[in-house]
C-alpha cells in the first residue's frame, strides 16, 4: 500500500472518531450535563439584591434532575415541587444571545442554566426580581 493509501486510512479513522464523539450523548456524571442531584448553596436577586444561603435561611434545598425528564425539588428533604423538565435554547433577559434554558412544567418560570465551575449548577429564574440559584452536585 502507498503512503498516500495509508495517510487516507488514517485520516479516515481520525475523522470517524472525531464524528462518533461529537454525536455522544453526555455521561450523567458529566459537568455538562444537567442531570444529577445537586445542593443548594446560594441564591442572589430579587429588588433588593438579596444573597440567602443555608445558613442564613435555615433551610436546606435540592434539585434533582433525573435522565428520564423528570425533576424534583426539596426543601429540607421535603417534596417542594415534583414535575417534568425538558431543556431548549431561548431568548432571556441575560443576554443578547440565545442561551440554554429549563422547562419546568408546573413552574412558572424559565430558567437560563449554566456550569460555572466543574460540578456547579446555576439556575436563573427569567425575570427582572429573579434570583440566581448555586447549585453543587452532590
Amino acid at each position: 500500500m502507498s503512503k498516500v493509501g495509508e495517510l487516507r486510512i488514517v485520516l479516515l479513522f481520525v475523522l470517524v472518531v472525531i464524528a462518533l464523539t461529537a454525536c455522544a450523548e453526555p455521561d450523567d456524571e458529566s459537568t455538562e450535563s444537567i442531570v444529577g442531584s445537586w445542593v443548594w448553596i446560594e441564591s442572589i436577586g430579587g429588588f433588593g439584591g438579596l444573597v440567602e444561603t443555608p445558613d442564613s435561611t435555615g433551610e436546606s434545598h435540592r434539585v434533582v434532575f433525573e435522565a428520564n425528564g423528570e425533576v424534583t425539588f426539596y426543601t429540607n428533604e421535603d417534596v417542594f415541587l415534583s414535575s417534568t423538565y425538558s431543556l431548549g435554547i431561548d431568548k432571556t433577559i441575560f443576554a443578547e444571545e440565545w442561551l440554554p434554558v429549563v422547562y419546568v412544567e408546573d413552574s412558572s418560570f424559565m430558567y437560563a442554566y449554566s456550569f460555572p465551575n466543574i460540578g456547579q449548577l446555576e439556575l436563573k429564574e427569567n425575570v427582572s426580581d429573579g434570583f440566581a440559584h448555586l447549585y453543587d452536585r452532590e
